[in-house]
């Protein structure tokens, strides 16, 4: 089975009602950057997710706390009497971590960078995409610089952002690709 990307133009569905102790908590305890054109439909293992790391298509940031991201809807007026419509979601994703020496030039290149999309991490080991209609990543901007309390003995962190803009709430990564398992090995704190 492959990764499933939403189709807004898809006939409506029925509504599926919880399920008793669902594992959809909202902390987020790390990222995997998305290399701008990596295609994600192929990695089908852990030996193609490997892959994909050591040819820098996937980056692990891990040990980052975090919560779900707000999501800010962008309206487009209606015409003809009729209600205002979605046009895009505004996501914005605050984050912090320790390691602000050993992390300096990371965030630096990455504050920069303008080639990188993100999935989210969350404390189940699930991963969501932040992906387009064709499964491509959407491209984020990043933001991190240290900063800490103002009063001795406290630790210093970077404090930062992750934004991005999308027509559609992000993508389920598979979890017959992406398995718990294959997640837990990289993000486990």
């Amino acid at each position: 089975m492959s990764i499933v990307a939403y189709d807004r133009c898809a006939t409506l569905g029925n509504h599926v009602p919880a399920g008793d102790c669902l594992p959809e908590g909202t902390g987020i305890l790390g990222l995997l950057l998305i290399k701008k054109g990596f295609d994600l439909t192929t990695v089908t293992d852990g030996t193609s997710y490997g892959a994909a790391k050591t040819a820098n298509n996937l980056k692990v940031v891990k040990d980052l706390e975090a919560y779900w991201p707000g999501a800010t809807p962008q309206t487009i007026a209606g015409k003809a009497g009729r209600m205002e419509r979605l046009g895009h979601i505004q996501y914005e994703l605050p984050f912090t971590h320790e390691g602000v020496d050993a992390n300096m030039t990371f965030w630096n290149t990455l504050n920069h960078a303008r080639n990188w999309g993100v999935a989210l991490i969350t404390e189940d080991y699930k991963g969501y995409g932040a992906l387009d209609a064709q499964l491509e990543p959407i491209l984020a901007s990043f933001f991190a610089a240290p900063g800490g309390e103002q009063e001795f003995g406290k630790i210093l962190e970077f404090r930062g952002t992750v934004k991005w803009k999308s027509r559609d709430l992000p993508v389920i990564l598979s979890p017959l690709i992406w398995t718990q398992t294959l997640l837990k090995a990289d993000f486990q704190p």
